[in-house]
């Protein structure tokens, strides 16, 4: 199967990568990181003290329509929440152990720096790496930072669907 892995998701996605290569066809790892120095302290920091009303309105809309069932949202925000403070990263060796052909992705103004990216990609066998103008999944068509400007994703897209065409 292809998996495309987005930001937080991009942990279970390389996760998936490693422990499971021969279910992973071809590998995205978008916006996400594999050390914790990818991104400043101030981000673990608030991740710690984070609480469900920094959630943007629009993903907690959008859970809820969803997922109308009471308590969800809330079991979901802190399961996350939980997950991103725990994480401890990979090693690059850890990474070379992805058998899957990669495509490392992100934004020239992401959370985490493109030299980050650079690291990831020369880590991972073979990988290729896509950097694109904006700011973290405004280049996917992601709610709260392309507030609805599809523009950046539009001109990603080809590079995804040869990528994956490949």
């Amino acid at each position: 199967m292809d998996v495309l892995g987005f930001s937080a998701g991009g942990h279970t996605a390389l996760a998936l990568a490693m422990q499971h290569p021969a279910r992973v066809r071809r590998l995205v790892a978008a916006s996400t990181f594999f050390s914790r120095d990818a991104v400043p302290d101030e981000f673990w920091e608030g991740m710690k003290t984070a609480t469900l009303d920094n959630m943007p309105a629009a993903y907690m809309d959008a859970d809820r329509s969803l997922n109308p069932e009471p308590g969800h949202l809330e079991r979901l925000f802190e399961l996350d929440r939980q997950r991103i403070v725990g994480f401890e990263g990979w090693s690059e060796q850890e990474l070379g152990r992805i058998t899957a052909p990669t495509l490392v992705l992100c934004a020239d103004q992401d959370v985490m720096s493109p030299e980050h990216a650079v690291r990831m990609s020369r880590a991972i066998p073979g990988a290729r790496l896509l950097i694109v103008p904006g700011g973290h999944g405004d280049y996917l068509g992601e709610l709260a930072p392309s507030d609805g400007d599809l523009r950046p994703m539009l001109a990603t897209l080809p590079q995804l669907l040869r990528f994956l065409d490949a």
